[in-house]
């Protein structure tokens, strides 16, 4: 059974809500992308962190040492195409919002969709003067004016965050260490090595140095 309501909106006028066709495979498919996108950096951040940083091969390790301006154009070039990807899938998801706003719920308010095309396009659409913080005081207006504030400053960050996260560097990583070695201090060392002759691969040599030096 299907039930109908019309509840008053912020002014007194009757707000109709109707039902939805539900979501298509393009929304799910969009929802699946963002999930990925927002949950991806944080991943990757406990990765890193568990491990205690994550350890090139030997040869990606050499390249990366060896081409460190090609490593940050190739690292800013992949965190540029993250964001392209990130501002479309939230300009997308804020055009789906509005489409189900005008859709379901009528009458649409002006402000409304004044609001989700500057969160589509990132601006700030009141200006700075006194009249336009007197009109976002009201109780229904200063928090999705707030909201918008919050999303502007944010994206512009997106490049050098996740640089500064996938950017490689060099750090420190500690190893226990086991192992043994040999006493010369009670022994001549030159004698020691003339009576017992060993292959020579290393080519190493033996300094006349006075034995009480070796511990």
């Amino acid at each position: 059974m299907l039930i109908s309501y019309t509840p008053q909106g912020q002014d007194g006028e009757e707000v109709t809500h109707t039902p939805g066709s539900g979501p298509s495979i393009q929304d799910l498919l969009s929802l699946a992308a963002i999930i990925i996108m927002l949950a991806w950096p944080w991943a990757f951040f406990g990765a890193v962190w568990i491990r205690g940083g994550v350890q090139l091969s030997n040869h990606m390790a050499k390249v990366v040492t060896n081409n460190p301006h090609a490593t940050t154009y190739f690292v800013t070039l992949i965190c540029s195409i993250m964001s392209m990807i990130t501002g479309a899938l939230f300009s997308l998801a804020i055009i789906r919002f509005a489409q189900e706003l005008v859709s379901h719920r009528k009458p649409t308010r002006p402000f409304h969709l004044r609001v989700l095309l500057s969160f589509r396009r990132q601006t700030w659409p009141w200006g700075m003067s006194v009249k336009g913080a007197k009109y976002l005081i009201h109780r229904n207006r200063w928090w999705p004016a707030v909201l918008l504030v919050v999303c502007i400053l944010t994206f512009p960050h997106l490049i050098s965050s996740t640089a500064s996260l996938l950017a490689p560097i060099t750090f420190n990583r500690t190893a226990h260490l086991t192992g043994s070695e040999i006493d010369f201090s009670g022994v001549n060392c030159q004698d020691w090595f003339n009576s017992k002759p060993l292959s020579n691969n290393c080519d190493y040599q033996v300094s006349e140095i006075d034995s009480k030096h070796y511990k």
